[in-house]
């Protein structure tokens, strides 16, 4: 055995250029897994702290109005901490923009802010911002923040000093509203004052929120369910709870780790699924080596060896370049990546610095997987192929003939006309396998190609159905009811609602409207008569996936109420989560009289006090919601697509040299014969190509639909509802990627062909 395993090495030196790329691709791979794996993990490790640290809240309640002592006193007999925290969104003066700081006075016991660089905000003019809100717009400590002069009640500009950049943990995630698709932590931030301030700000802007924590920590989930339930009825005793987000349900907490635990099973199983690949062209390379060398795997069999020592020895190879992989992936993995995809998070997240820790689990996944998959799929595929005696070894007899019949047909064989044609049939018969392995390869890679080349396309085509659909200009949704003279505003009632996703497992926000039958705004809505029939938006439809005729329970959050409808109708317009019935049955159901309403619809501003308005959605609202999606994920879907050529060219290269390599005496012949390199590459190259060319247009159907289902199920996190959008510029970008990939390679390959000399292929045969 001492004797065979000198074959290793040296077939590592022979094979060297096939040996470096197969490398390189799975060095790739593990690198940009592993840097991902121990980034995502020292996050996940500093966001618990953050939340430990901070004494984060287990829910928050607004009220339209300053809450009562004695609702405060009856929250907290309910043994809990309660901390009022009343904040404004103040307008920066110097921008052009919509750049907002939600301004808080110093927290105390709940929601602490752990402070990255500079002290906390302690003396007059001096302010704490979140530190990516600084990142940002460029401001750092020493910088003065100017205010708008409406938000004082001076009527009066206001500068702050920075004194402090923070991060907080009830916004590490930079969410505005909760029910927003997506954070904007470049025109949106938080900012802490000292509590001697909050005097300067205007009463009416100001919302009026409690915090809250629970002294138990020990609670179980179906606890803090009914424990949240019971403080927000107490809190609701005075009818004015606008709002009731519990911690589970925050975004702006918990979102991050809701990212974290999609991304990380993709990454994962993407890794798995391309070694998986790459074992097979480990295994493809190994049984053509087989084949070359089946006169001395019969002498070595004839003396004595066994098949297994054999088996160990051909997938020595494949072994030792994984480990090595693994070993130098882990350590750029650790070093480069980690900073990278860290860069990654810290552009979206507001968290403490940075501190990178060791990672079992990356370890495991990129070392013991990858070596372990390789190990499993080559020994039983390679072990498969050695299934011959001595004698069909010695006679290069390795073909499995199942019907005699067939083989009596191929030795009665005529020659025919078109050899070349007869010939690369035969070519293509016997490495099928190969064909097949390209087939999965171009199937992967473009699936990878058009959500990459897709995504920009889609945040944009997502931000334009926003504005474009919008219900009307201005939609106010008010504190109290509030009479406005302006004709053009039509009246409705809104409450906090959701909806249970079977899938996701979580209560999902939505909108539930109660409108008016002659409301302009709704022209071709035919409202339900029923009190049990319902019409949903276009995106509840395809997120809950729920059709006409189909039911669906809507939970009131506020009145821990919910009810069963039949939808009869879908509104086509691709407006956010939305659900529409009369206004006077949504009254009923709330307990408010016939003709409550608490919003308006309007293509004209109204002149209405603002201390009675909550909120106002408009055009720049909407171009708030979509802004930071693809910049965000820009740098994942970068890489994503850059790994892809990669992994292509690699994998269609070193196929087609698979595929050359067990034909070199063949193509000798051939040469020998007369044929042009040209006709060669006919045999060898074409069929390649035209595999490539029908799995490029066959495939569409299936790539279309993996993709979206992909994109469906890891963008379920979101509040909203993201719907892909591929346009035919998309796939045929997809498409013209590959083929140029593809080019370079056959160009590369052919050339090989044409340097090969038949001469040194058939002396060293002898």
């Amino acid at each position: 055995m001492r004797n065979l395993n000198k074959r290793i090495f040296l077939n590592l030196k022979n094979q060297w250029s096939k040996n470096l790329l197969l490398f390189i691709l799975m060095f790739c791979m593990i690198s940009i897994t592993s840097g991902f794996l121990v980034s995502s993990g020292s996050v996940k490790i500093l966001y618990n702290e953050l939340l430990s640290k901070g004494s984060v809240e287990d829910g928050k309640i607004l009220f339209a109005f300053k809450p009562s002592k004695e609702i405060i006193k009856s929250i907290e007999d309910e043994n809990v901490i309660v901390e009022e925290s009343p904040y404004a969104d103040l307008k920066v003066d110097e921008s052009k923009e919509n750049k907002e700081i939600r301004i808080y006075k110093n927290r105390k016991n709940i929601n602490i802010p752990i402070i990255n660089y500079g002290t906390i905000a302690k003396n007059k003019n001096e302010i704490a911002i979140s530190r990516l809100y600084a990142k940002n717009n460029n401001l750092k400590i020493g910088d003065n923040i100017t205010f708008k002069k409406d938000f004082f009640t001076d009527k009066k500009e206001h500068t702050f000093k920075i004194v402090a950049l923070i991060s907080v943990s009830d916004y590490n995630c930079a969410f505005k509203k909760n029910n927003d698709l997506m954070f904007n932590s470049t025109d949106f931030g938080i900012g802490l004052i000292s509590e001697n301030e909050t005097n300067l700000i205007d009463k009416d802007k100001l919302k009026y929120q409690i915090s809250y924590r629970f002294k138990d920590r020990n609670l179980s989930k179906d606890e803090i369910y009914k424990k949240n339930k019971d403080i927000v009825k107490i809190a609701n005793k005075s009818k004015t709870v606008l709002e009731q987000i519990s911690k589970k349900d925050n975004n702006a907490i918990t979102y991050l780790i809701d990212d974290m635990s999609g991304d990380r099973p993709m990454m994962i199983a993407m890794l798995c699924l391309m070694v998986l690949l790459l074992s097979f062209i480990f295994a493809l390379s190994i049984v053509s080596k087989i084949q070359q060398e089946s006169e001395i795997i019969g002498i070595l069999l004839a003396n004595g060896y066994k098949k297994s020592e054999l088996v160990f020895n051909y997938i020595a190879n494949s072994i030792i370049i994984t480990f090595l992989s693994a070993i130098l992936g882990n350590i750029l993995g650790y070093t480069f990546f980690t900073n990278y995809f860290k860069n990654v998070y810290y552009k979206s997240f507001d968290l403490p610095n940075f501190v990178a820790t060791f990672n079992l689990e990356a370890l495991i996944i990129t070392t013991i997987v990858p070596i372990f998959i390789i190990l499993i799929f080559n020994y039983l595929y390679i072990y498969r192929k050695l299934n011959f005696s001595v004698l069909d070894f010695l006679r290069k007899n390795l073909k499995h003939y199942k019907d005699k019949r067939k083989l009596k047909k191929e030795k009665n064989f005529k020659i025919q006309k078109n050899f070349l044609s007869s010939y690369r049939k035969a070519i293509i018969k016997s490495n099928k396998g190969d064909y097949i392995a390209i087939v999965i390869g171009i199937f992967i890679t473009s699936i990878l190609f058009i959500f990459g080349i897709s995504a920009k396309s889609t945040f944009e085509n997502y931000g334009n159905n926003l504005k474009d659909n919008l219900i009307c200009k201005y939609q106010y949704i008010l504190k109290v009811p509030v009479q406005t003279e302006n004709k053009d505003a039509k009246k409705y009632t809104v409450i906090p609602a959701s909806i249970y996703h079977k899938i996701r497992k979580t209560d999902e926000n939505i909108q539930f409207l109660g409108i008016d039958e002659d409301s302009t705004y709704f022209k071709d809505m035919k409202l339900p008569k029923n009190k049990d029939e319902i019409i949903i938006s276009e995106y509840i439809s395809k997120k809950f996936r729920k059709y006409v005729g189909d039911k669906i329970v809507v939970k009131s959050k506020l009145l821990d109420k919910e009810k069963t409808y039949k939808i009869v109708d879908i509104y086509k317009k691709p407006s956010n989560l939305s659900a529409f019935v009369k206004r006077e049955f949504l009254n009923e159901q709330i307990e408010e009289e016939k003709d409550f309403y608490n919003g308006y619809f309007s293509n004209e501003k109204l002149n209405i006090d603002e201390k009675y308005i909550s909120t106002i959605i408009d055009k720049n609202t909407m171009e708030n919601i979509s802004k930071q999606l693809y910049e965000i994920m820009k740098p994942m879907i970068n890489s994503l697509v850059v790994l892809s050529i990669i992994f292509l060219a690699g994998f269609i290269y070193s196929l087609m040299k698979i595929i050359t390599d067990k034909n070199t005496i063949q193509i000798a012949y051939l040469k020998i014969f007369g044929y042009t390199n040209h006709e060669i590459s006919k045999i060898y190259i074409h069929p390649i190509t035209l595999t490539i060319l029908i799995s490029l247009i066959v495939l569409i159907p299936f790539e279309l639909y993996a993709v979206k289902e992909i994109v469906y199920y890891s963008m379920l996190k979101f509040s909203g509802y993201l719907e892909l959008y591929i346009s035919t510029k998309t796939i045929i970008y997809s498409i013209l990627i590959t083929l140029i990939t593809y080019f370079f390679i056959s160009i590369l390959q052919f050339y090989k062909i044409s340097k090969m000399s038949f001469s040194e292929v058939l002396k060293n045969r002898e």
